[in-house]
């Protein structure tokens, strides 16, 4: 859907409601769905960001950044002068519990595949490249004034969004 636009508050709590909407659509994307244009999408909506964030203001970008352009990048760069900006980078938790070796279920919606790993997958393997394409996340954000925090596909979202604001952490 369209980039959604929130008032400003006093404080961070309420963003936790913010983001119910997006745990909502992204609970409908279907597997088989068409590819969208992602990258245009998340260029629109920086600079929909862009128009509307006041100096100061809190800006949380959620994203796996994986289509960020050079003039994505750049609008990433205006953003972290101008305001508060925290960057949650959704990564496949899987990739911190990847197999070595041996046999492994993947399941993606109604997909699933039993891939086998050898023995000598070494460095190049799909979870190397998922934690260096992090770390380069975390580092050009950095870079840019951005806040940073790695979310977890594989972990409760409520607890990490609360220490990515610096927040408590709700009851288990």
């Amino acid at each position: 859907g369209p980039p959604r636009a929130h008032p400003p508050r006093a404080h961070r709590g309420p963003l936790t409601r913010c983001l119910a909407p997006l745990a909502q659509a992204n609970q409908a994307l279907q597997a088989d769905a068409r590819a969208t244009a992602a990258g245009l999408r998340l260029h629109e909506a920086l600079q929909r960001v862009l128009g509307l964030a006041v100096r100061g203001a809190l800006v949380v970008l959620v994203s796996d950044f994986h289509h960020v352009d050079g003039a994505g990048w750049t609008l990433v760069d205006r953003l972290g002068a101008r305001c508060e900006c925290l960057a949650l980078v959704i990564h496949d938790g899987i990739v911190d519990r990847w197999p070595d070796a041996g046999r492994f279920l993947a399941t993606y919606g109604g997909l699933s595949a039993q891939l086998r790993f050898p023995e000598d997958a070494g460095p190049g393997g799909v979870a190397d490249r998922a934690r260096r394409h992090l770390d380069r996340m975390q580092e050009r954000l950095a870079g840019a004034g951005v806040g940073v925090s790695a979310f977890s596909t594989h972990a409760p979202a409520p607890g990490q969004l609360a220490r990515a604001l610096g927040l408590p952490e709700p009851p288990a």
